[in-house]
């Protein structure tokens, strides 16, 4: 394990921030139009952090649809993620041909 442990003279801890470091779990994509989850047993009961990596154009237009999902959140074992506004999944097909369109990467761990 990696962290900070201050002991006291009496060998009891002061300071544990072992506990607080991210345990890196996975990666996983998000874009507009694919499947707006993904399963992972080992999430359940943890306490998950997301983070964004990366994003990579997928289709080029004249405007930027959302770059991110408007929401992410846990539900069991699954994080699942919404693109809201004009990057709605269930009105693709009224966003303009014009639009811009990302697949974002992210990574996520528990701490």
């Amino acid at each position: 394990m990696i962290g900070l442990q201050i002991f006291r003279n009496d060998g009891s801890l002061s300071l544990n921030l072992t506990n607080r470091i991210i345990k890196p779990l996975g990666e996983f994509y998000a874009q507009l139009g694919e499947q707006q989850y993904i399963v992972d047993d080992k999430i359940v009961g943890k306490n998950i952090a997301i983070f964004y990596v990366s994003a990579t154009i997928i289709k080029t237009g004249t405007h930027q649809a959302n770059i991110f999902p408007n929401n992410i959140y846990i539900k069991s074992n699954k994080i699942c993620w919404e693109f809201l506004g004009n990057a709605n999944i269930d009105s693709k097909a009224h966003i303009p041909e014009s639009y811009t369109v990302y697949r974002c990467k992210f990574s996520y761990g528990w701490y």
